[in-house]
C-alpha cells in the first residue's frame, strides 16, 4: 500500500506547483527593474573622454632617459644583471661549430645493386696454432734506468743498421711498406696510417693529428731516448743520427714461448674483393696480432684468457741491436712483418718452432747429402746429438715447424716493398677522381697462405701456458660515406675472431732432469741415468751432462762442463752446478728375465721408470719413454751440441743459427 503522507504531497505539488513556479519568476523580474532604475548613471562628458585618451598616448610615447629608468629600478629594489656584455662575449667565443654537428653520411639509402656501395670486410680466424717453449742469451741495447739506451762513447759513428719500430707498429703506424731493415732517412720511413682520404673536416682533423703523433714517436723509437727537444739548427736528420749512433749493447737470457700459425690471405682476400669491389684493394692492411693466454694452476684449472703483456714483449723487440734472418719469403711471399714478431739474434742458443715448415722453401729445408766420410745421414745426425728418431725433419712433420706438413711450395726468398714493387704492380690504388682516395702503400703478400708469429717473454720457469691469437687489421671503411648501412666507419681498426686454443706447453725449470735410460750396475743396480740440462738467465748458455741416481739420491752435483761461446774464442771449461734440488723415491727398469714358459727370448728390456721428490714436495713422475723422445729436451741438446761445435767461429745474423750444413737463417725445422 501506498504512504499516504506522500500521496497528500504529490496532489498538492500536481495542484500547486506551476503557480509557485510563476510566483519566484515575477519577484525576480521585479529585483532587477528595480535595481536598474535607482542605479547611478556615469557621468562623462565626450570632451572629456578626448582629453583623457589624449593624456594616455602621451604617456605612452614620452621619451625617457636610461638614467631615469635604472635610477627607478633601483629605488624599486631590483638589481640589474652584473657584467652582462663580459657575459655575451665568452658565449659568443664558444659559439658552436656547424660543420662538427653535419651528419657523416646523406639522408639517402644507397640503391641496391649499385656495384660501387662498400660493406665490411669479414675477417677471419688464425689457423694451425703451434707453441714452443725457448731460452737463450740475446743481444740488446744496454738500458739505463729510466729505459733509455746508453751511448757507447768509446766508438764512433757505426754503420747503418736494422732499426727495429716495434712501438709504432703496435700503436696502429706502419713504416711505408719497406722491410725493418731499410735504412732509408725520414722520407722513406714515414708512417702511414692505411686509411682512406677521411671524407669530413673532423676525419681529416684525426688524420692530421695522428700524422703528427706518429712522426714524434717514430724519432723517439729510433733515438731511443724520451727526450724530445728540437734538433739544434744545421744539425743532421734526427733519424739518421740515431740509426747510426753507437749505443751500448748486451747479452740478456730470455725464458719465451713462441707461437706461430697460418692465416688463410686467400680467403681474406676474396672478403675484401666482395666488400669494396675493386680489384685493387683486395689486400688487407694488417696491422698487429693479438695474444692471449691461460696459467694452469696447481689445481689442475686454468685461469681466465688474459692478454700477453705487450709492454714487456717490446721492452726486448724495440732494443735490438741485430735480428737474425728469415727463412720464410717476405712480402709478396707469405711473411708480412706486422704479422711476424721479429727474432732477435740469439748470441747463445738457438731458435726453435719460429716458422712454418710449408711455408719454407724447398731449398732451404732439404737435408744435405752426408759429406765425405760420414756413412749415411743418421750417423750424421747421431755425431750432431741427436737419435736415430729426432731428425731434423722426420717424416711429413718438421719437429719446431709449428705442426705443419711439408709441402713442395718454396721459392727463392724475396724482399719487395710494399711502398715500391707492389705499389707499382697494383697501381695507384681504389677511389675515383674527386672522391676519397684508398691507401694502398702497405705491405701486401700474393701468398694464399700468409705466417703469424707471436712470441712471449713473460713466461715463468716450470709454469704451463696455451695461447690463443687473432689478427687486427686497418679500417678500410674508416670515416667513409659511401658504405651501407650498418657498416662500421668509427672504429680505426677491425678485430678478427679469436683462434681455437693452442695445445699446452710447459717451460722447462731453470734446472731439469729427463729419466733417458737405466744406469749400468757398477755401483748399484737400482740406478737410472739422467740428463740434466740448466739454464743460465743471466747470459742465456744452456750445458747438458748426465748423471747416474738411485732411490735416496740427489740429482745433479756441481762438476765442470764444456761452455759454448759466441765470440769465436772456442770452448771454455767451467764449474757448473748441475744439482736439480730433486731427490730419487724409487726406480724400475732395466733388463728381466722373461719366464721359461713364455719362451720368447733371454730377456725383457723394460723403459727407465722413476718416481722424484721435487722442492715444493710434490712428487713427479719420469719414465724413459716419455724422457728419451721429448721434443723440447732433443731440440735442447742438438742446440748445446751445436753450439758447442760453432765455438771455433763468431756467430753473426745469417749463419750459425741453423743446425744442418747448408741452412741458412736464424730458425729452421729442425729445431733451430
Amino acid at each position: 500500500m501506498a504512504n499516504p503522507k506522500v500521496e497528500k504531497m504529490k496532489a498538492l505539488g500536481l495542484k500547486h506547483g506551476e503557480k509557485a513556479v510563476v510566483g519566484l519568476a515575477v519577484a525576480l523580474f521585479l529585483l532587477f527593474v528595480f535595481q536598474a532604475i535607482t542605479k547611478k548613471t556615469i557621468e562623462m562628458k565626450p570632451e572629456e573622454l578626448a582629453e583623457k585618451a589624449k593624456s594616455a598616448d602621451s604617456n605612452l610615447n614620452k621619451q625617457q632617459k636610461p638614467e631615469d629608468i635604472l635610477a627607478k629600478i633601483e629605488a624599486a629594489g631590483v638589481k640589474s644583471v652584473t657584467e652582462f656584455e663580459k657575459t655575451v662575449d665568452k658565449a659568443q667565443s664558444k659559439a658552436l661549430n656547424p660543420a662538427e654537428y653535419v651528419v657523416k653520411s646523406k639522408w639517402v639509402t644507397p640503391e641496391p645493386g649499385a656495384g660501387l656501395i662498400r660493406d665490411q670486410p669479414e675477417l677471419i680466424a688464425i689457423e694451425d696454432l703451434a707453441v714452443f717453449p725457448n731460452r737463450g742469451g740475446y743481444l740488446v741495447y744496454e738500458l739505463n734506468e729510466k729505459g733509455e739506451r746508453i751511448p757507447d762513447l768509446t766508438k764512433g759513428d757505426a754503420p747503418v743498421r736494422k732499426a727495429r719500430l716495434g712501438k709504432l707498429r703496435r700503436r696502429g703506424g706502419m713504416m711505408g711498406g719497406g722491410s725493418s731493415g731499410s735504412s732509408g732517412g725520414m722520407g722513406d720511413m714515414m708512417v702511414s696510417g692505411g686509411l682512406g682520404a677521411p671524407t669530413s673536416a673532423k676525419g681529416k682533423a684525426k688524420a692530421e693529428e695522428k700524422r703528427k703523433d706518429d712522426e714524434a714517436t717514430l724519432k723517439k723509437s729510433l733515438v731511443g731516448t724520451a727526450d724530445d727537444k728540437p734538433a739544434e739548427k744545421g744539425a743532421a736528420d734526427p733519424a739518421a743520427v740515431a740509426v747510426q749512433a753507437n749505443f751500448k749493447e748486451t747479452t740478456k737470457g730470455y725464458r719465451s714461448v713462441v707461437v706461430t700459425g697460418t692465416l688463410d690471405n686467400k680467403k681474406l682476400r676474396e672478403n675484401y674483393l666482395a666488400a669494396l669491389k675493386e680489384s685493387s684493394l683486395a689486400y688487407p692492411n694488417y696491422k698487429r696480432v693479438d695474444a692471449q693466454r691461460q696459467i694452469l694452476l696447481p689445481t689442475g684449472k686454468w685461469t681466465e684468457f688474459a692478454y700477453v703483456d705487450i709492454d714487456a714483449k717490446y721492452r726486448v723487440l724495440d732494443n735490438l741491436p741485430e735480428v737474425d734472418d728469415e727463412l720464410v719469403p717476405k712480402s709478396p711471399g707469405p711473411l708480412l712483418e706486422a704479422l711476424v714478431d721479429q727474432l732477435p739474434f740469439a748470441k747463445a742458443g738457438f731458435w726453435s718452432g719460429v716458422h712454418i715448415a710449408s711455408l719454407v722453401p724447398k731449398d732451404k729445408r732439404e737435408i744435405p747429402k752426408p759429406a765425405a766420410g760420414t756413412s749415411n745421414a743418421s750417423e750424421m745426425m747421431m755425431g750432431m746429438g741427436g737419435s736415430s728418431g729426432s731428425s731434423a725433419m722426420s717424416g711429413s712433420r718438421m719437429p719446431g715447424g709449428g705442426g705443419m706438413p711439408m709441402s713442395s711450395s718454396g721459392g727463392s726468398e724475396m724482399s719487395m716493398s710494399g711502398s715500391g714493387a707492389m705499389s707499382s704492380m697494383m697501381g695507384s690504388g681504389g677511389g675515383k677522381p674527386g672522391g676519397p682516395v684508398d691507401e694502398t702503400d702497405f705491405e701486401k703478400s700474393e701468398s694464399d697462405d700468409v705466417m703469424i708469429r707471436s712470441i712471449d717473454f713473460t713466461v715463468q720457469a716450470d709454469m704451463t701456458y696455451r695461447y690463443r691469437v687473432r689478427i687486427v687489421v686497418v679500417n678500410p671503411n674508416y670515416l667513409r660515406n659511401d658504405v651501407s648501412p650498418g657498416t662500421d666507419t668509427d672504429a680505426a681498426e677491425l678485430k678478427g675472431p679469436w683462434s681455437e686454443t693452442s695445445p699446452e706447453v710447459t717451460v722447462p725449470p731453470d734446472v731439469a732432469a729427463y729419466a733417458i735410460k737405466t744406469a749400468p750396475p757398477t755401483r748399484r743396480n737400482d740406478q737410472v741415468t739422467f740428463q740434466v740440462v740448466r739454464w743460465n738467465p743471466e747470459d742465456g748458455h744452456t750445458v747438458v751432462r748426465t748423471d747416474e741416481a738411485g732411490p735416496g739420491e740427489l740429482i745433479g752435483n756441481l762438476a765442470t762442463t764444456d761452455i759454448p761461446s759466441s765470440d769465436g774464442k772456442g770452448v771454455k771449461k767451467q764449474p757448473v752446478d748441475f744439482n736439480t734440488h730433486r731427490f730419487v723415491l724409487d726406480t724400475t727398469g732395466g733388463t728381466h728375465p722373461i719366464p721359461s714358459a713364455l719362451k720368447a727370448g733371454p730377456s725383457l728390456e723394460v723403459p727407465a721408470f722413476s718416481l722424484v721428490l721435487r722442492p715444493d714436495g710434490t712428487v713427479a713422475v719420469h719414465g724413459q719413454a716419455r724422457d728419451a723422445v721429448d721434443e723440447v729436451r732433443l731440440e735442447i741438446v742438438k742446440s748445446y751440441q751445436q753450439a758447442i761445435k760453432d765455438s771455433g767461429k763468431k756467430r753473426e745474423p745469417g749463419m750459425g743459427g741453423s743446425m744442418m750444413p747448408g741452412m741458412m737463417g736464424s730458425g729452421s725445422m729442425g729445431g733451430r
